[in-house]
């Protein structure tokens, strides 16, 4: 049986059961994004951290455009004068980042089931043929409830200041646990 320890974070926004709405954390997930990139795609990324920039690395010189909606890019794992200059060199490489603002919605204008628009909350609409969401990751504890082991109400595993669980000799290190 294979487990799957982390699930996509997922936004509280309308439209993410769109085509060409992905996560990129499957290998189909790579391949929808695959089919939805050429010359003339419109990519828009959703998070600025290693998915999302990960992802904007690999359109740049094969789409017409790129925007990636959040923060400076790594500012939580690097710090802003760092996450500052990787912003500044993917801009260089046509890369467009709105920040400080989230989307609101995603919409399918052609009423054909795949997202074309982007709506944010400030009100700007940008197009797009696909939507990569990268902002993070939840753990994926499914497989533990109805066991021994104290789930935090977030789904996290419990562990004190030593890191055991409440069971004995059985202990958990990671971003599954709290």
């Amino acid at each position: 049986m294979k487990v799957n320890y982390f699930r996509p974070r997922k936004p509280n926004i309308e439209g993410l059961n769109l085509k060409n709405v992905s996560y990129l954390r499957t290998h189909d997930d790579a391949r929808t994004i695959g089919e939805a990139i050429n010359e003339n795609a419109k990519i828009v990324v959703v998070g600025s951290s290693f998915i999302g920039m990960e992802m904007a690395s690999y359109c740049v010189g094969k789409v017409k455009q790129i925007t990636v909606i959040g923060s400076i890019p790594f500012h939580r794992s690097f710090g802003k004068e760092i996450g500052s200059q990787v912003q500044r060199f993917f801009e260089s490489k046509g890369v467009e980042f709105l920040l400080d603002t989230t989307p609101q919605s995603l919409k399918s204008v052609k009423n054909d089931g795949a997202v074309q628009q982007v709506v944010l909350k400030d009100g700007k609409v940008l197009e797009a043929d696909a939507v990569v969401i990268g902002i993070g990751v939840l753990p994926s504890v499914d497989f533990l409830k109805g066991s021994q082991l104290l789930l935090s109400e977030n789904d996290y595993i419990v562990v004190d200041e030593r890191m055991q669980t409440n069971v004995k000799d059985v202990y958990a290190v990671g971003d599954a646990v709290f």
